[in-house]
């Protein structure tokens, strides 16, 4: 059960971020000039996503190390300090 789960959780995490960047299709369509702005948004979602399903397998396992994720570095640093932020002070995975 617990395995069946794990996929159902990566599914909905896929079809969201898969939503997110279908809903601006458009809008990089309409405004080419936004075009830079949707492709930054497009690639900080698929991190965070990334990210986001890390930590959740890295917490299930109960491992100490790290899981691969997409580059994180991409993420900009006011968004690594909330983060960072969340594991000092929540103790939040």
């Amino acid at each position: 059960e617990g395995t069946g789960l794990l996929h159902q959780m990566k599914g909905e995490w896929f079809d969201t971020v898969s939503n997110c960047v279908t809903f601006t299709i458009a809008s990089a369509k309409k405004d080419p000039s936004r075009k830079p702005a949707v492709e930054l948004f497009r690639h900080t979602i698929v991190r965070l996503m990334s990210l986001c399903h890390g930590s959740a397998l890295e917490e299930i396992s109960g491992m100490s190390g790290t899981l691969e994720i997409i580059d994180v570095t991409g993420l900009n640093s006011a968004t690594l300090k909330h983060l960072k932020d969340c594991v000092d002070n929540h103790k939040f995975n």
